[in-house]
């Protein structure tokens, strides 16, 4: 409880002292400063209200309450979808969706809500330069074919020792950079979770230095994978 309202906080504070900052030098800021204070309005705001959603996300998740509303979408949509609620000032999102993907009898809001994680998460991690990539494409497992979402950032990168846990609950890498970066912990479990739930699975690669690649995989046919 005491982390979690530590993480609630971190953003609360920063909204709090960018307004007052903003008000105190109305009349003597200049336009770039002013920019700059809504920036981190924005973002912050973003950062708490998806912290948020994903706490009451997950305990719908892990008590089985949470019902799944499963209809025909496309993976333009749901990439769509991810974009219109990603709100972070200067962030630089570019996406490759392959042409004739199939589509998939997923719940569209969860299966967005899992890469709007992905894609906060490569944010995040990027350092002074906010930039991912989405690519979505099909693959084949087997006799089963699916539609693959991968999201790649250029950040710090994560040693192979610890890409096993980083699906876990509250995990973090113990790092200098990765220690500066708020988060409550939760956001790749939860992306696990719903993809499992929609019988599809995860996967990470990453290089120190080099940045990270995290895809999750779901069936785009009748057919579920095993």
């Amino acid at each position: 409880i005491a982390n979690i309202s530590h993480e609630l906080r971190t953003p609360l504070t920063s909204i709090r002292l960018s307004s007052e900052a903003l008000y105190d030098s109305l009349q003597e800021s200049t336009l770039e400063q002013m920019r700059y204070y809504l920036e981190v309005i924005i973002e912050q705001s973003s950062k708490l209200n998806l912290m948020i959603g994903n706490f009451l996300e997950l305990s719908l998740l892990e008590s089985g309450e949470r019902v799944f509303t499963k209809k025909r979408t496309t993976p333009q949509d749901i990439v769509e979808r991810a974009l219109d609620s990603i709100d972070i000032p200067n962030a630089q999102v570019e996406t490759h969706v392959a042409k004739n993907l199939p589509s998939m009898l997923v719940d569209e809001f969860e299966i967005s809500l899992a890469l709007i994680n992905l894609i906060h998460n490569g944010l995040n991690f990027s350092q002074a330069e906010k930039k991912v990539l989405i690519e979505v494409e099909s693959s084949k497992k087997g006799n089963i074919q699916l539609c693959c979402f991968r999201v790649t950032d250029w950040g710090i990168g994560v040693e192979e020792k610890h890409l096993p846990q980083l699906w876990d609950k509250f995990y973090r890498v113990d790092s200098s950079y990765a220690a500066e970066v708020r988060g409550a912990g939760i956001g790749l479990a939860i992306v696990k979770k719903i993809i499992e739930a929609h019988k599809g699975f995860v996967d990470v690669e990453s290089s120190v230095d080099q940045g990270s690649t995290f895809s999750f995989c779901l069936s785009a046919g009748s057919k579920e994978v095993v």
